[in-house]
């Protein structure tokens, strides 16, 4: 397919069954238990229900994690809730990211339009693009790797990594070129949204 892509949920499922490499029948069992849940927008008769960043970044995840079908919602919420460096809730808000603002932050990054990108950010653009995102399967934890620096760590609060207590692990690695596949998708953004966004982020990356 060329040019601007429908951002149904059906058209998800294929787009990220392709970059998941997995049989389309498995993205779109995780689809629907992750559209029960509310994880996913539900259409509504003739009206289709478009998907945004987030909802793409949920079945990705869902996949990556492998769990049982009915288990997925769950595990999704629970990985994509980790707090860097495993953060209370009660700590404010500046230093309460989480695993899901993180990569929905590298996912735009990427899918920016190329034109509308300040100069001073390209640099930034591409270190995101470079990242990689390592989900612990044997335990809830989430590594950020990034070639030029040490790792950031998600984990739940007051939790010890599993490698500390001398477990082994299975994981899955997700790599942020691959979000390339969904620049050309229409989540509506204007170039007002974009600069806004933008604005921001100027002279702090």
């Amino acid at each position: 397919m060329e040019g601007i892509k429908m951002t149904s949920v059906s058209m998800m499922n294929e787009v990220v069954s392709d970059i998941m490499g997995v049989d389309r029948t498995i993205a779109s069992q995780y689809s629907r238990q992750l559209l029960n849940s509310g994880l996913l927008p539900k259409s509504r008769g003739r009206a289709v229900a478009s998907v945004t960043p987030k909802h793409v970044l949920r079945l990705i995840v869902a996949i990556g994690l492998g769990t049982k079908y009915h288990e997925a919602p769950d595990a999704v919420s629970k990985y994509l809730s980790l707090r860097l460096d495993g953060m209370p809730p009660t700590a404010p808000d500046y230093m309460r990211g989480t695993v899901e603002t993180r990569l929905l932050y590298s996912f735009m990054m990427v899918i920016a339009p190329q034109e509308l990108i300040p100069e001073g950010l390209i640099a930034h653009r591409l270190a995101e693009r470079n990242l990689r995102y390592e989900f612990l399967i044997s335990w809830p934890q989430v590594f950020v790797h990034d070639p030029e620096s040490s790792p950031e760590s998600y984990k739940e609060s007051g939790k010890l990594p599993g490698h500390l207590e001398g477990c082994f692990y299975r994981s899955f690695t997700l790599s942020c070129y691959l979000f390339d596949e969904f620049c050309d998708w229409d989540f509506g953004f204007t170039p007002e949204f974009w600069a806004d966004c933008f604005k921001n982020l100027e002279g702090k990356a």
